[in-house]
């Protein structure tokens, strides 16, 4: 690694989506090249956010790529960790950014998105070099705070539901998080790749809301893992060069009742709301992730990674050893203004985080080979404690895991005490203004009927008066 790496800020672009039919463009926003204005109603407090780019609603899929994510392909080759999440509304064109449609694949697609773009620029690299290789490839959903395996071919959408995946989190001496029990698929050509990314995809948990008819009620993450031999020079021995890019498409940042997820027609049997209780885990897993932004950019002690899998799985992107690059999609249209607002402020505010990308350090011929031996013997030990030990053997890895679920479990359980006290005081507020209000109720009917009486005697006196002097 090196010993003085650079600090570089978080790269931060936005994405305009075109119009959509029967929608009305807004005019609370002003785009320029890299600067995006929202505009006031009094036109006096103007808000002017700055980003490395704005692509307009125009902008081809080509361009975006080019201009964001190709550098990142030597840097990844050279050993370095990179990292690349859209973040926006449904609707606003995440998915098509990221995957795009996938008919058929490489860059001759004018409709490809990122992944199959770095597919082919990573092989077109490494065939035309001559470096010994290895890709491999992750494909992981978080839904409802559950991990599951995209490219596990016994893996079903209802092992997320039940949370039956065999995937543990577990903490590395660096910080990082290690995914027990998922191994990379290796892959030999950017087809195979591509092929993969689509059994993938199809796996991806995706509902209709009011949104979007196959909105994506996941985040995903795939992983490209490149791993180079680098042959030595005199008596040196071989060693491995190991780069990773992560890619990852985030679930729709609308509110329940924007979203639809609030609808009874969402209700299931039980008369629980799944797309509610779905709507609420992809908040609070976004909710964190800008608490996480927020911790950093303002320098805070304490960061709460370990709040949210997304987040515990993002930590090194998010003020780390890696290269990270953000892409905001937005809506033009001003029935979305308030979603797009909060885009834009929530990529602005990564643009303040400060990473120091380091090489992942080489590895050794013998240095890889003793790791494997550790992991062969490990599970070894697994399997012979397992053999011969009366009741339950837990490892010290699972051990950790289950210490760091109970860790995250108190976390969630201390946040939703502190929201209900919050709820609870407000409802409590709200419940003596309600009785002030019905106090000040009864005394205005009371008031009403004694005017009333008085009005009805006045009008009986004002008749009998008209009576006498008719006569």
């Amino acid at each position: 690694m090196s010993s003085n790496p650079q600090t570089i800020n978080v790269q931060s672009y936005i994405r305009v989506r075109p119009l959509k039919q029967k929608e009305r463009r807004t005019n609370h926003l002003e785009f320029l090249s890299k600067e995006i204005t929202i505009k006031s109603e009094n036109g006096r407090n103007d808000k002017c956010l700055t980003f490395d780019k704005v692509f307009d609603e125009n902008i081809k899929q080509e361009t975006v790529y080019n201009t964001v994510v190709r550098p990142m392909i030597k840097e990844v080759l050279q050993g370095y960790n990179c990292t690349v999440f859209a973040y926006g509304q449904t609707g606003t064109g995440k998915t098509y950014t990221m995957t795009g449609e996938q008919t058929i694949p490489g860059q001759e697609n004018v409709h490809a998105g990122i992944i199959p773009r770095v597919m082919e620029d990573i092989f077109n690299e490494l065939e035309t070099s001559n470096w010994k290789y290895q890709v491999s490839v992750i494909y992981i959903e978080l839904y409802n705070e559950k991990l599951r395996n995209l490219l596990d071919s016994q893996n079903t959408v209802e092992d997320s539901i039940m949370d039956s995946s065999n995937i543990q989190m577990l903490d590395d001496r660096d910080g990082g998080v290690v995914l027990k029990g998922l191994v990379p698929i290796p892959v030999k050509s950017r087809d195979e790749a591509f092929k993969i990314l689509c059994e993938g995809a199809e796996k991806r948990q995706s509902a209709s809301t009011s949104m979007n008819l196959n909105s994506s009620r996941s985040h995903t993450i795939f992983t490209i893992n490149v791993n180079i031999k680098e042959m030595a020079i005199d008596d040196r021995e071989d060693v491995m060069r190991i780069g990773k890019l992560h890619l990852v498409d985030l679930a729709g940042s609308e509110n329940a009742s924007k979203s639809g997820a609030s609808d009874m027609a969402n209700r299931n049997a039980f008369g629980v709301n799944r797309r509610l209780t779905e709507a609420s885990n992809i908040n609070r897993s976004l909710l964190t992730l800008g608490r996480v932004i927020t911790s950093i950019t303002e320098n805070n002690p304490h960061i709460p990674y370990r709040e949210s899998k997304l987040t515990r799985i993002l930590r090194d992107s998010l003020g780390g050893r890696t290269k990270t690059c953000i892409i905001g999609t937005i809506s033009p249209a001003q029935s979305n203004l308030d979603e797009t607002e909060s885009t834009l402020n929530y990529a602005y505010k990564a643009r303040s985080i400060k990473n120091k990308p380091e090489k992942n350090r080489n590895i050794s011929d013998k240095e890889f080979m003793q790791v494997v031996d550790g992991k062969i013997s490990h599970l070894k030990h697994e399997l012979d404690s397992l053999r011969q030990a009366e009741g339950f053997y837990i490892s010290t890895e699972t051990s950790e895991e289950m210490v760091s679920r109970v860790q995250e479990l108190e976390n969630c359980l201390k946040n939703s005490e502190e929201d209900y006290n919050k709820l609870n005081t407000v409802y409590l507020e709200k419940q003596e203004i309600f009785k002030q209000l019905n106090t000040d109720y009864g005394s205005k009917c009371l008031e009403y009927d004694n005017l009333k009486k008085s009005f009805n005697t006045e009008m009986k006196s004002y008749k009998g008066e008209l009576d006498r002097l008719s006569k």
